[in-house]
């Protein structure tokens, strides 16, 4: 092996063992220096990809927006370097608080436009709910599923005379528009219809539930009233002018609040 060979060779190892033995990004730290410097929520987060360069670039998306991230080593540590916009690269020294407020209202305005027609979807099955117990609350509420189905069939015939049997459906009103079972609780003189929202979760800020109640006011005199419960976030979005047709709810919105069958929750989202 001729010297020139041997110190080509040397050089080659060399950077090999170079590259191997430098520090890798790897996606736990890309998490860390996001949630760090971004204020970014950890479960939104979803790491695409990771370059091996010695500027790497981190691929993510955050709540389903795309973003690129780029990083340096500084100290033992792996920093943001900068941040893609406009198809360059914005140091982060400047860039990071504006990048961290856009990608945050991308992410929202997405989830937003994702859940509100299943928001607006679900409101209007309660308002059916409502129209399926006022049919027959003169003579009681359902206090069963059976009787449940048996009512719903029997209105469904009403609006539908000319459909068959077969175009009944139950899961269409039993599922909210997640196609999740509402939870019902059924008794004489209440109906309670509460779907888990978007999280899918029972009992958190963001369900949304009908309570159905049916009440004596004096001999002979039945009342029954529905009343609604939902995120405020939800409503603002539902009842905004300017919403798409697929889920403006203004007017149904105005007409619960001014009949005062409508209560809101606060829910973070």
């Amino acid at each position: 092996m001729t010297r020139h060979v041997a110190v080509r060779l040397m050089l080659a190892l060399g950077i090999s063992y170079a590259w191997a033995c430098a520090p890798r990004l790897d996606e736990q730290q890309v998490r860390a220096r996001l949630v760090e410097q971004l204020q970014l929520q950890n479960d939104q987060l979803r790491i695409v990809s990771i370059t091996s360069d010695t500027l790497p670039v981190a691929t993510v998306e955050y709540g389903g927006v795309g973003a690129r991230v780029r990083f340096r080593h500084q100290n033992r540590v792996w920093v943001i370097d900068a941040v893609g916009q406009d198809g360059g690269w914005q140091p982060a020294d400047r860039a990071l608080p504006v990048f961290a407020r856009q990608l945050t209202e991308k992410a929202h305005a997405k989830w937003i436009g994702d859940v509100m027609p299943r928001y607006a979807r679900t409101l209007k099955l309660l308002v059916g709910w409502t129209e399926l117990l006022s049919s027959n609350c003169w003579l009681g509420l359902p206090t069963s599923q059976t009787s449940l189905l048996n009512l719903h069939a029997n209105w469904h015939r009403t609006l539908f005379p000319n459909r068959g049997g077969e175009f009944h459906n139950a899961d269409l009103f039993l599922r909210d528009a997640w196609w999740k079972p509402f939870r019902l609780t059924l008794t004489v003189a209440r109906v309670e219809v509460q779907s888990s929202g978007a999280d899918g979760r029972m009992d958190t800020p963001d369900d949304v539930r009908l309570v159905y109640t049916r009440a004596h006011v004096r001999r002979d005199v039945e009342v029954c009233l529905p009343h609604y419960t939902m995120p405020t976030f939800v409503v603002d979005a539902l009842g905004r002018a300017d919403a798409p047709a697929q889920w403006n709810c203004a007017d149904l919105l105005s007409a619960l609040k001014k009949g005062e069958l409508l209560d809101l929750v606060q829910a973070q989202r």
